[in-house]
C-alpha cells in the first residue's frame, strides 16, 4: 500500500491456524530482505497488540508486505509507511471483517463459521464478511488513494440472494458481471496464520497441495475444520474438529455399503473437492483450506438431495427435492475459487395431481415464470465440467 488504513480485525484463541504472507503470484513477488526494519517495527507492534495470530501479504502494488492480524474476533490490516505502522480502516462502521460468524440462511443449523481473510494480491482489492442476527453478508472492498471503499455487496434475506452495488440494489446478473469486470474473480484465500511475524516472513511463499491435505484427512491423519464456537465475550472461539470417520459413521448411519467418495470440482478453482455421499442422498462436501480441510455444506436425504452439476460456464451445487408428490424444488448454489458463495437461486413448482401443467405456478428467483421457462432453466443443468 502507498499507505493506507485498513481495519480487519479478528479475535480467534482457537486452534493454531496460521495467516500467511499468502497468494504471492511467483511472477510478481517482491524480494523482502530477510531483516529489516519493516519487519523489526511489525514484529514489536505484532507483540504490542497482544494479538493471536499473524500474517504477512502483498495487498498493494509496492514491494513491501502488509501485516494482517487476528485479534478480538476481527481481521485487521496495517501498512508500513515511513517509519509508522497504520491500520487501513472499513469505509463504513456497519462493515466488519469478522473472522467468524453464521451461515447463509439455507435450513441448516446455526453453528457458526470461520471466514478466512480474502484478497487479490498487488491489487488492493479484497472481500471480508460481517453480519450476526441480521444473517451474513459479504463486503467487496478496494483500496484507492489511501482509502477502502464499497464496491459491492451480497447478502441472504428472506431466503432470497439480495446484491448490491455502491448505490443500491442491483440484479444477481449484474453482480456477477461486475464481480469479473472488476477482478474479484481473483480472489484468493490467506489461509495460513503463524504465531510471530518471524515465522509469517519465513513462510510467505509456503503452499500446501490440497490433493494431500484431503488424503491425509480421509486417511485419518488429521481432522477437519466442522464449525466454530465462540469460547468468550472478547471474540475468542474455539475450533470443533472431527475425524473421517466420524463423519463417514454419521453420513452412512452406520451401514457402511451407503458410503461413497467423489472428488470433483465444486468451487470452480480447477482442483478436485470432497464429496461423501451417504443414506438416501445425504451428502457431505469438503475443501481446503492450506493445510486445513473444512466442512462446506451439508444436505440430507430424500427432501434434499445434492450433486455437483454444470450450468453455463461454471460448476454448480444442486440441491433438489423431486421425490415428493405434487412439488419440484431446486436449490442452484454458485461458489467462486474461495468456496465463497457468490448466486444462488430457487427454481420451483407447486401442483396437485402426478405432473404439473402450463396452470400451474412456477417460480425462478422470487419471480413467476412460465412453464416452458422453468422447463428451459432445468434443462440447462448438465453433468459436471471436468
Amino acid at each position: 500500500m502507498n499507505k493506507k488504513k485498513l481495519f480487519l480485525g479478528i479475535g480467534l484463541l482457537c486452534l493454531s491456524l496460521s495467516l500467511c504472507a499468502c497468494g504471492q503470484p511467483e511472477a510478481q513477488k517482491a524480494a523482502v530482505p530477510e531483516k529489516t526494519k519493516v519487519l523489526d517495527q511489525y514484529h514489536e507492534f505484532f507483540k504490542n497488540e497482544n494479538a493471536q495470530k499473524a500474517a504477512l501479504l502483498y495487498f498493494d502494488e509496492d514491494s513491501v508486505p502488509e501485516l494482517l492480524l487476528l485479534k478480538d474476533g476481527e481481521y485487521h490490516l496495517y501498512f508500513y509507511n515511513e517509519g509508522q505502522i497504520n491500520e487501513l480502516d472499513m469505509p463504513d462502521a456497519e462493515i466488519r471483517a469478522n473472522a467468524y460468524g453464521p451461515k447463509y440462511d439455507f435450513g441448516e443449523s446455526d453453528e457458526q463459521i470461520f471466514y478466512w481473510f480474502e484478497y487479490v494480491p498487488y491489487k488492493g482489492l479484497m472481500r471480508v464478511h460481517g453480519g450476526a442476527d441480521q444473517g451474513r453478508y459479504d463486503y467487496y472492498l478496494q483500496y484507492e488513494s489511501d482509502f477502502l471503499s464499497l464496491e459491492l455487496a451480497a447478502g441472504n434475506a428472506d431466503y432470497k440472494w439480495c446484491t448490491y452495488d455502491a448505490e443500491g440494489e442491483i440484479t444477481n446478473q449484474e453482480f456477477l458481471n461486475r464481480l469479473e469486470d472488476l477482478g474479484y474473480d481473483e480472489l484468493i484465500l490467506c489461509s495460513d496464520l503463524y504465531e510471530n511475524v518471524e515465522e509469517a516472513y519465513e513462510n510467505i511463499d509456503a503452499a500446501a497441495d490440497s490433493k494431500t491435505v484431503l488424503n491425509d484427512f480421509v486417511s485419518g491423519k488429521t481432522e477437519a475444520l466442522d464449525h466454530v464456537e465462540k469460547a468468550d465475550d472478547k471474540g475468542a472461539c474455539s475450533f470443533v474438529m472431527r475425524s473421517y470417520e466420524d463423519y463417514f459413521n454419521e453420513i452412512t448411519a452406520e451401514e457402511a455399503e451407503w458410503g461413497r467418495e467423489e472428488y470433483l470440482d465444486f468451487d470452480n478453482d480447477g482442483e478436485e473437492e470432497l464429496v461423501l455421499h451417504g443414506y438416501a442422498g445425504s451428502c457431505l462436501f469438503f475443501d481446503t483450506a492450506g493445510r486445513m480441510v473444512y466442512r462446506v455444506l451439508r444436505t440430507s436425504e430424500t427432501a434434499d438431495v445434492a450433486n455437483v452439476a454444470g450450468m453455463g460456464e461454471k460448476n454448480v451445487i444442486e440441491r433438489t427435492d423431486l421425490l415428493h408428490a405434487g412439488r419440484k424444488n431446486y436449490l442452484i448454489m454458485t461458489f467462486d475459487p474461495c468456496c465463497c458463495l457468490i448466486d444462488w437461486f430457487r427454481l420451483y413448482t407447486e401442483y396437485e395431481g402426478k405432473e404439473y401443467s402450463e396452470k400451474d405456478v412456477f417460480e425462478y428467483r422470487g419471480q413467476e415464470i412460465t412453464m416452458e421457462e422453468f422447463e428451459k432453466i432445468v434443462d440447462s443443468i448438465q453433468e459436471p465440467k471436468t
